[in-house]
């Protein structure tokens, strides 16, 4: 008698003691997860990954072409400071050839002044 009361009091732990009602309840709930929120979830997810490659393709092509520039930049500007270097270059060895010119005529100068001192 103790058995056939507790198997009539055994409650349904997925239909939560409710019988066919709570059953056909149940699979209403499950029925709409799988055959719609599932689905629009699944949809709103490959939305979502497309957006965010989308924006990743845009962040990615806006940095490549801004490094791009920065290379160009960098290219210009080693060009301007080779050029200026070499203006630098050229007008320092002009300056060194006028120095040694004008020491080698001083010390030609002395040479002769010195013969001439030796010769008299």
């Amino acid at each position: 008698m103790l058995c056939t009361l507790v198997l009539a009091q055994a409650v349904d732990p997925i239909s939560g003691g409710a019988g066919w009602i709570g059953a056909g309840l149940l699979g209403l709930v499950l029925g709409w997860l799988l055959l719609i929120y599932l689905p629009s979830k699944d949809k709103q997810l490959k939305e979502f990954l497309e957006a965010k490659d989308l924006h990743v393709q845009h962040i990615t092509d806006k940095f490549v072409r801004s490094m791009e520039i920065k290379d160009q930049a960098a290219i210009e500007a080693a060009k301007s400071y080779k050029a200026a270097m070499d203006s630098v270059i050229k007008y320092w060895r002009e300056e060194i050839d006028t120095v040694i010119r004008s020491r080698r005529q001083d010390m030609q100068a002395q040479v002769r002044a010195l013969r001439e001192q030796e010769g008299t």
